[in-house]
C-alpha cells in the first residue's frame, strides 16, 4: 500500500513539473506561433494572384498585404516577455494619441469574389492573434487604461471649469 502512495506521489511530482514546463514555454514562444496564421493567410493572398488570376493592384490585395504585414512586423517586435514592457509603453503612447480606428480603412470597392474565403479567414485570424499573443494584449490593455486616465483628467478640468464659471456667476 506504501508503494502504490509513493508511486501516486511520484508521478503527481513529474506531472506538476512537465505542466510548469509546458506552460513556461506556450508564455516564452507562444506569441510567435500565434501569428502563424497570419503568415499562411498572408500567402493565402498572393496565392489569389497568382494563381487565381485577381489583379495584383487590386485594392483589397494591396490593403489586406499591407495590413498583414504590418501586423506580423509590430507581432514581432512585441513578442516575448522581454519585449511585454515595450508594448506596455507603447499602448500607453497611443492611448494618449487619441483614437486611431480608421488610420488603415478598408477600400471602398467591392471585395472580389476569390478574395471573400480569404478575407474570412483573415478576421479569424485576427481574432486569433488577439486572444493568444500576450504582447497585443499589453498593448491594446495598456491604450486603453491611457485612455480612461485621459478620458478622467478632460472631465475632472471641465468639473474645475464647470465650479470655478458657477463661482464668478455669483
Amino acid at each position: 500500500m506504501l508503494a502504490v502512495v509513493f508511486v501516486l506521489v511520484f508521478l503527481t511530482v513529474i506531472f506538476a513539473g512537465l505542466l510548469a514546463m509546458a506552460l513556461a514555454i506556450d508564455v516564452i514562444h507562444g506569441d510567435d506561433s500565434a501569428t502563424y496564421k497570419l503568415f499562411a493567410i498572408r500567402d493565402r493572398v498572393m496565392g489569389s494572384v497568382v494563381f487565381e488570376g485577381v489583379e495584383r493592384h487590386n485594392p483589397w490585395v494591396d490593403w489586406m498585404y499591407g495590413g498583414l504585414t504590418m501586423l506580423l512586423a509590430c507581432s514581432h517586435v512585441f513578442c516575448g516577455p522581454r519585449r511585454w514592457s515595450l508594448a506596455s509603453m507603447i499602448g500607453a503612447k497611443l492611448g494618449t494619441m487619441g483614437d486611431q480606428r480608421g488610420a488603415f480603412p478598408p477600400p471602398n470597392t467591392p471585395v472580389p469574389e476569390k478574395l471573400l474565403p480569404v478575407l474570412k479567414d483573415f478576421q479569424a485570424a485576427l481574432e486569433h492573434l488577439m486572444r493568444h499573443h500576450i504582447g497585443w494584449k499589453v498593448l491594446l490593455s495598456s491604450r486603453l487604461k491611457a485612455q480612461r486616465k485621459e478620458q478622467r483628467k478632460r472631465a475632472e478640468e471641465m468639473l474645475g471649469a464647470m465650479a470655478k464659471n458657477a463661482r464668478v456667476a455669483t
